[in-house]
């Protein structure tokens, strides 16, 4: 799996945006899975994200996107994407000390399956 970035121990666990810039960029991760998830795993610090492409042909783009994104500021979290003909993986990795990040992101993704196609 293409490795965007790799999780960073040496810095702080905190997101480093304001509180409504980071509420946008969850926003847009609900926005990215909600009409195609497939799965959801956490397991040893990583979390993996599976999206049915159900035609989407941009889905890797925007979640390469949003990774890219990320690791601006949450440069703790390490991101890694891939695709396949039927979905594409976005897997997010955490240093020891930040699986409650992780945990809270299973939360939000697991919650879009609960509201696909929720306005953006």
């Amino acid at each position: 799996m293409p490795v965007l970035s790799s999780p960073d121990p040496t810095v702080g666990i905190a997101c480093s945006l304001p509180v409504l810039e980071m509420a946008f960029g969850l926003d847009s991760l609900q926005d990215l899975v909600a009409d195609g998830l497939d799965e959801v795993e956490l397991h040893d610090r990583q979390l993996r994200i599976s999206i049915d492409r159900d035609g989407a042909t941009d889905l890797y783009a925007q979640t390469v996107a949003w990774a890219e994104a990320k690791k601006t500021c949450c440069s703790y979290l390490g991101f890694a994407v891939e695709e396949t003909p039927v979905c594409v993986v976005l897997e997010i990795a955490a240093p020891r000390g930040a699986e409650p990040a992780l945990e809270g992101l299973q939360f939000l993704v697991l919650g879009a399956r609960l509201n696909p196609g929720r306005p953006g």
